[in-house]
């Protein structure tokens, strides 16, 4: 099973722009960052403008920019940006009893990630931003 890393890699590029909010920041510049390629940093960016998060401008002077101060931006609004499912899925069942099984967990994962949302709720970019900022000697 592949792991699922773009509310990570969302968080990252959000972190790089809002480090430098007077700029724009290319999908390349952030990708050499990141060490990944720039294709996986658009589509990601693409993600966060259709939920607002973030502008793209396109050109040879484009880049991204935040929309919104990074404080008013918080961790649930990056992962619901981010995800394009739920990260519980039951698998596909049939039979009576597994499918009592299947609801049953429905009902759990439900309520997991209701927990995982109200958590990521209560940090902000910036929180994320301070706590990752280089220390000066």
């Amino acid at each position: 099973m592949a792991t699922n890393t773009r509310f990570a890699t969302a968080v990252h590029a959000l972190v790089f722009l809002a480090r430098q909010p007077e700029q724009l920041h290319s999908s390349e510049s952030i990708a050499a960052k990141l060490q990944t390629n720039a294709v996986v940093i658009r589509r990601i960016l693409a993600q966060l403008q259709l939920a607002s998060l973030v502008r793209n401008h396109k050109g040879p002077s484009g880049g991204s920019e935040l929309v919104r101060p990074a404080a008013s931006i918080s961790l649930a609004d990056i992962y619901r940006a981010a995800e394009q499912s739920s990260m519980f899925n039951d698998a596909t069942v049939s039979g009576a009893d597994a499918k009592r099984i299947a609801n049953e967990l429905r009902s759990s994962f439900a309520s997991a990630e209701t927990a995982l949302l109200r958590s990521l709720s209560e940090v902000s970019l910036q929180q994320i931003v301070k706590r990752t900022a280089k220390k000066k000697a």
